[in-house]
């Protein structure tokens, strides 16, 4: 296996991982739901969502195909919106999922 193909195989087992956890985690919910369905609605620490409500420069540019660089620079650029709490930043899924929608180009010359 050459450096590239042992990049990208390690690129699609952490993809697969990432998705497996989400699916599990939806699993998990719906189990939940199912119980709650019966005794009332959840409360607390179940009443919060699964999923993360905003993702770091690593998990946008992981789950965008692209470098943490190349997220950087676009969102230097205005080009993504980004969410700043205090030196952290942020990428909430919806935005970069409208970038991705508003970049689609259709094939041909």
């Amino acid at each position: 296996m050459t450096t590239s193909e042992l990049g990208l195989a390690k690129l699609l087992e952490s993809l697969l991982r990432s998705h497996l956890g989400e699916l599990e985690r939806r699993l998990e919910s719906l189990e939940r739901r199912e119980h709650f369905d019966r005794s009332g609605p959840p409360t607390g620490v179940e009443a919060l969502p699964q999923q993360s409500l905003l993702l770091r420069a690593r998990e946008a540019a992981s789950l965008m195909t692209l470098s943490e660089r190349k997220l950087w620079e676009l969102t230097n650029r205005g080009e993504i919106l980004s969410v700043r709490i205090g030196r952290a930043v942020r990428y909430d899924p919806a935005d970069l999922r409208e970038w991705i929608e508003s970049n689609k180009r259709s094939g041909g010359i």
